[in-house]
């Protein structure tokens, strides 16, 4: 940390120490509920009757709800019991205090529990569901429910005090969650209303007050900044009002070129965070437009290059390499289908802002997501948009991504994603992997070399540590070190810096080249170079890792799987690998001594985690050796549909 945020954290925990103890002192609603908002609500009987035919009313879902039984992360209809506890992390039973925000050290587990099952559900998201149930039912029953909830959250989480008034993150997002069930409602008691009002002004006074800084400004300060336009756009009450919506404007507009390369890589380097910052720019700049508050064309520009890396390292039955952090996050919950994807939403939404045919091809559908926030207009854009197919960039020099493929989008698709980008994002690039010259592949839209995923935050380090390490993902580890030097569950000291040597392409072959420095710490200077070649009409990809040192070292080559893959050791050097109708052929350098692991504590091996605190047995194929000196390892794979 350096010196001037040392300074900045010091100021920014006395001033915002004396604002607990003081308070906030809420002005009165001067203006009326003018915004506009994302699709018009004024036609009930004809969106219900839409929403019917074509998605689902989540009754199912709600009357879970209503019954205080929830889902998210690793609960499935979790009963709560009672009255919610908006200060308990319902899997261990712990509590957080009810004491000054920013004393409480959220990050103590051991006493609080996992700050993410409390945030998470304080984020609201589940109330959109009960109101939009309400809006297209008018059964009072979820009303009333929402308003029983909201209340109780009112009275139990006095302003500053209990963690959830400790991350100007959690804040944002449980405005925006308000806005859309505000829209839902509709009209409410006014006793209430007056007291909701009350508590919004807070929730936009305490953003303003805290935006993130320095190396807390990622994600968190595009969340801030759209829950705060969000909220003065759509509660231009106060005199403060406009204000904020210009202050976060401002903001909003800046952080998409500072954390965005122009090839349209997020520079937190996952991929579950290019969505979810996504979400943002598209809440805010939809919603200025429809109430005159017009981003820039450089501002959608970059937004329509983030959707092209989205839409290129997509496979054809939208599978996502699983590249860097991933927490479930979402800036707003509008769909409960189980099988609803984010990743093909947004595109869904972005072929008719940018009016692009092959977006809507990898998209497949114009999900219920992307029509309340497009209404009927969007709809009809979408059906009457031509459809063509989607020609993926293959290569992204800033943010590193590199594919090889071939078929794209069609049955027999192949489509390897290489990374060869930064670490994270500043100075302690809090959500990226070492991972360094790894990569997946996917092959007729089935996964089979996989990036594991991100299972944990804080809660259990040794996992943290493994899920985000080097043995976690297709490259080479030496000497069972990270390529990079952690310093905790989010900060990396040392960082690999990876470099692209060569890139080429045409209609019979791919091939990439890398290397990164990230050994070059050891006592003995190590880096590691890697080529693959992908021969299209042989299918075949051939991996030359070259290890450039001088003295002994212990080296491990990973291949991790899809847990859907069945493998299968022929041979000392030879591996099959079968998911359904698609199969692998690996032979293995002849110097490396393989293994395979599956579900394995001790060591921490052959884990896959599709979700936050949900993880699965997985297999994965460990080859190790010796070396002394300069060695080169080829591995062969060859794609039999």
């Amino acid at each position: 940390m350096s010196l001037p945020e040392v300074a900045f954290r010091i100021k920014e925990e006395m001033r915002n120490k004396i604002g607990g103890e003081e308070g906030v002192k809420v002005r009165q609603p001067q203006f009326p509920d003018k915004a506009q908002w994302y699709a018009d609500l004024s036609v009930g009987e004809k969106i219900e009757e839409f929403v019917r035919e074509r998605y689902e009313i989540p009754e199912a879902a709600s009357e879970h709800l209503l019954a205080h039984r929830f889902s998210y992360f690793s609960f499935e209809n979790k009963n709560f019991e009672g009255e919610v506890d908006w200060h308990k992390d319902y899997k261990s039973g712990k509590k957080a205090p009810l004491t000054f925000s920013k004393s409480i050290n959220y990050k103590d587990h051991g006493k609080f529990g996992d700050i993410k099952y409390i945030w998470e559900l304080n984020r609201h998201l589940h109330l959109i569901t009960l109101a939009k149930t309400y809006y297209l039912t008018q059964n009072e029953i979820y009303k009333n429910e929402v308003i029983a909830q909201i209340s109780n959250w009112i009275k139990i989480n006095p302003y500053m005090r209990g963690v959830n008034w400790g991350s100007s993150l959690e804040v944002g997002i449980r405005l925006i969650s308000w806005s859309w069930v505000w829209k839902f409602l509709g009209e409410v008691d006014e006793n209430f209303k007056s007291q909701w009002l009350g508590v919004i002004f807070r929730h936009c006074y305490f953003i303003d007050k805290n935006f993130s800084r320095f190396s807390s400004a990622n994600n968190h300060l595009i969340g801030e900044a759209a829950g705060l336009f969000i909220a003065s756009t759509v509660w231009p009450c106060w005199e403060e009002s406009k204000t904020w919506q210009k202050k976060s404007f401002k903001i909003l507009n800046e952080e998409m070129g500072r954390q965005n390369y122009a090839d349209g890589v997020n520079k937190e380097q996952a991929i579950s965070y290019q969505q979810f910052v996504l979400d943002f720019f598209v809440l805010a700049g939809l919603l200025g437009e429809k109430n005159g508050v017009k981003f820039p064309t450089e501002y959608w520009n970059c937004l329509e290059q983030m959707l092209v890396l989205v839409a290129s390292i997509m496979d054809k039955n939208g599978n996502m390499p699983n590249f860097g952090d991933a927490d479930d996050g979402c800036a707003v919950r509008l769909s409960e289908d189980k099988k609803f994807n984010p990743f093909q939403s947004l595109l869904a939404t972005g072929a008719v802002i940018f009016n692009r045919g092959d977006f809507k091809k990898k998209a497949r559908k114009f999900d219920e997501k992307s029509f309340w926030l497009l209404g009927f207009d969007g709809f009809e854009n979408f059906c009457e948009l031509p459809e063509k197919p989607f020609r993926s960039q293959n290569k992204f020099e800033n943010g590193g991504y590199y594919l090889l493929e071939s078929n794209d989008d069609k049955a027999n698709e192949i489509k390897a994603v290489f990374d060869c980008g930064p670490l994270g994002y500043l100075n302690i690039a809090a959500h990226g992997h070492a991972d360094a010259l790894s990569f997946t592949l996917s092959v007729s839209g089935k996964e089979m070399i996989i990036d594991p995923g991100t299972y944990v935050y804080s809660a259990q380090k040794e996992w943290r540590d493994y899920f985000k390490g080097t043995s976690a993902h297709n490259t080479i580890r030496i000497d069972r070190e990270n390529q990079s030097l952690s310093g905790g569950n989010f900060m990396w000291l040392k960082k690999a810096r990876a470099k692209i040597l060569c890139q080429e392409s045409d209609g019979e072959m791919d091939r990439v080249a890398g290397e990164h420095d990230g050994y070059k710490r050891l006592s003995d200077p190590v880096v590691h170079r890697r080529e693959i070649m992908f021969n299209k009409v042989e299918r075949c990809f051939e991996i030359t890792d070259n290890i450039l040192a001088g003295k002994r070292h212990f080296l491990e080559q990973y291949f991790h799987f899809s847990k859907e893959c069945k493998v299968e050791q022929k041979s000392s050097n030879e591996w099959t690998i079968d998911n359904s109708e698609v199969r692998l052929n690996i032979m293995i350098d002849k110097k490396l001594k393989s293994e395979v692991f599956s579900g394995n504590e001790k060591p921490i091996l052959g884990w896959e985690s599709k979700r936050f605190d949900v993880k699965a047995p997985s297999p994965t194929v460990v080859n190790s050796c010796k070396i002394d000196g300069n060695c080169e390892l080829v591995t062969l794979i060859k794609v039999i549909q």
